[in-house]
């Protein structure tokens, strides 16, 4: 029977849903790439299949990380597009953008910004760590 990750993000509203190797799913309602760090930090299996409510380079690379061969987004930015599409990745989605959009409203995510100049999962997760932390230390030093 074929586990359909699509589904279950379109009907039960999560934000994020990924089938591990081992059958596992993991699936969150948190927003960014949270779920996907999270999932990477957690888990001590791969990925077979994921979807995700938006997909930007930056998550596209974390899926490589994660070694998913199936990606579903309901909005995909271009550029994550052509990280499966090198990479020989199955994928899907609802609407194609040029890039993902912050949440402000006024310009490109940062975490898709932070990765735009490397193709290397590795390399990408490592960035966006430091991003992360970075905007965590921004965040306190303004409250």
């Amino acid at each position: 029977m074929e586990f359909h990750v699509k589904q279950l993000l379109q009907q039960e509203g999560y934000s994020c849903v990924i089938l591990s190797e081992d059958g596992t799913v993991f699936q969150s309602k948190k927003s960014g790439i949270a779920p996907l760090m999270d999932f990477i930090i957690k888990s001590q299996d791969k990925a077979r299949e994921a979807a995700d409510k938006v997909v930007g380079k930056s998550a596209a690379l974390l899926f490589l990380k994660m070694g998913a061969r199936r990606v579903y987004g309901q909005v995909m930015s271009e550029h994550a597009k052509k990280v499966f599409d090198a990479h020989g990745v199955n994928y899907s989605y609802g609407k194609l953008v040029p890039y993902i959009v912050n949440r402000r409203g006024d310009g490109m995510c940062p975490m898709e910004e932070t990765v735009l100049e490397t193709d290397d999962a590795e390399t990408a997760y490592c960035l966006l760590c430091e991003k992360l932390k970075e905007m965590r230390n921004k965040e306190g030093t303004q409250a």
